[in-house]
């Protein structure tokens, strides 16, 4: 199995361990404080305090409209558990990457992998972030999107000076105006 292959099949197991763990810990109802304004608003497709989620609420929309949960709470609290579990696999994939440059290959792949799996379950299963991830609320989704930009960061660092990475720059504009 090469590198990459093997790379792969562990950012899925850690993506699936973080989704099983959020999944079975997440709130079948509507938990307090901003909850409940954005599952109202989602529901409307309204605006929730500001700065309004606009991205939140869209994608809240949608699940409501397509899942079949009974409860529209759950739909909603699924976003949270699925994006935050997206979150804990880009953390593993980020520190992978960010070894690999600053080590230069002067690392092996088991301390390599070892750093990522820590990194990705200490952030994954820190009592806030962990909180967060199983109710409505728009962190699970924005930590999303800021790994994925960390992530591709330090993808234009390893392609700079290429058409790769001028993509990988235009990418990190949108998905960082799309988070806004």
């Amino acid at each position: 199995m090469n590198d990459k292959t093997l790379q792969r099949i562990m950012a899925l197991a850690v993506f699936a361990l973080a989704f099983i763990v959020y999944l079975a810990t997440m709130a079948s109802t509507v938990s307090f404080w901003d909850c409940g304004e954005l599952l109202a608003a989602s529901n409307i497709l309204g605006n929730p305090h500001p700065p309004g989620n606009p991205l939140f609420t869209l994608i809240a929309r949608v699940f409501i409209m397509v899942m079949p949960l009974h409860e529209i709470a759950m739909r909603v609290n699924f976003i949270s558990v699925l994006t935050s579990a997206l979150t804990v696999m880009m953390s593993f994939l980020f520190t992978i990457k960010a070894l690999r440059i600053i080590f230069k290959g002067e690392i092996t792949n088991f301390m390599l992998y070892c750093g990522g799996l820590i990194a990705a379950f200490l952030v994954g299963f820190a009592d806030t972030f962990w909180f967060s991830a199983v109710e409505a609320e728009v962190y699970g989704s924005s930590m999303f999107l800021v790994m994925t930009i960390s992530w591709l960061t330090l993808y234009w660092y390893e392609n700079r000076g290429t058409p790769k990475a001028d993509r990988a720059l235009i990418l990190i504009g949108y998905l960082g105006f799309l988070g806004m």
